[in-house]
């Protein structure tokens, strides 16, 4: 088995003007969940379409499953362990979603055990419709069933969850840490950082087509510590909080003190001392971290 299911170095699609992706270097290991977010049009599905070879990069190079790639041919060697669902198309319209399945049986030489049709039903998918009669969150599913059919070592999707209701969602987000426990690696894009940190071990941030974070969705969400904020708090209290934070921890917006902070207990000590009750601490989250950067 290869060290790194993905290895990319310095893969670069350059439009101008900040658009495509410029030298994205970054590996995937077994077992890892990675979520690859970012503003639209910061490169992320431009950076997938390279991996898999629907673009020609102009410089960089990437490996699958140890396999070095360098154009769709090398992609081929690799196929049988790739799952892969692009943002949008990508099916035939003309094909219900049950003959879809079966010849996706028939290319990776998978016997039929009923698998498809047990998650096509925990999805709420019709496979019997032609795919042009379905809508694009059952298209969406169609996509992903195809990427997972034949139980791939890695799995590259790109905006899974988009357009589907939030059930479904879940259920999607469920297949994928399940897919994940059994040793496979997920690469997945996405606009919702609320899913990416559910689901995510780890998050790269790609902006204006270049990687700005890359990094442990823990460590992430914590690196500016937790927000405390404070209802109109007296003076006396604030006093002795500026004495233990520096001014920067501190925001006033109207009648609300916002605290941010790395260690909680000096901040509740204080406010226990006073027997202050009107505050309430707000858990961190990606989406906290990462809202000034888009």
């Amino acid at each position: 088995m290869a060290d790194s299911f993905l290895e990319v170095k310095n893969l670069t699609k350059n439009y101008g003007n900040g658009k495509g992706a410029i030298d994205i270097s970054f590996s995937l290991n077994s077992g890892e969940i990675v979520g690859f977010v970012g503003p639209n049009g910061a490169g992320k599905s431009t950076t997938m379409e390279m991996i898999m070879s629907l673009i020609n990069p102009d410089r960089g190079s990437r490996k699958i499953l140890g396999e070095e790639i360098n154009d769709r041919s090398d992609i081929q060697k690799v196929m049988s362990r790739v799952g892969y669902l692009a943002a949008e198309g990508g099916l035939y319209e003309d094909l219900t979603g049950k003959q879809i399945f079966n010849y996706a049986e028939k290319l990776y030489g998978i016997e039929s055990n009923g698998e498809f049709e047990k998650l096509a039903t925990e999805l709420q998918l019709d496979i019997n419709k032609k795919v042009k009669a379905l809508s694009l969150g059952n298209k969406k599913k169609v996509g992903i069933i195809q990427a997972i059919i034949h139980q791939p070592d890695l799995l590259i999707l790109d905006e899974p969850t988009s357009g589907l209701d939030p059930l479904i969602q879940q259920q999607i987000l469920n297949i994928i840490k399940d897919f994940s426990s059994k040793g496979r690696t997920v690469f997945l894009s996405s606009h919702n950082l609320a899913e990416v940190q559910s689901v995510c071990d780890r998050v790269i941030m790609i902006k204006d087509a270049k990687i700005i974070f890359d990094d442990k969705t823990e460590s992430i969400i914590n690196e500016n510590g937790k927000e405390i904020r404070l209802i109109n708090p007296p003076k006396i209290i604030l006093d002795r909080i500026r004495n233990v934070l520096q001014d920067e921890s501190i925001k006033e917006s109207g009648t609300e003190i916002v605290l941010t902070v790395k260690r909680l207990h000096p901040i509740l000590k204080i406010l226990m001392e006073y027997e202050f009750e009107d505050f309430y601490i707000e858990k961190p989250s990606l989406e906290k971290r990462f809202i000034n950067l888009y």
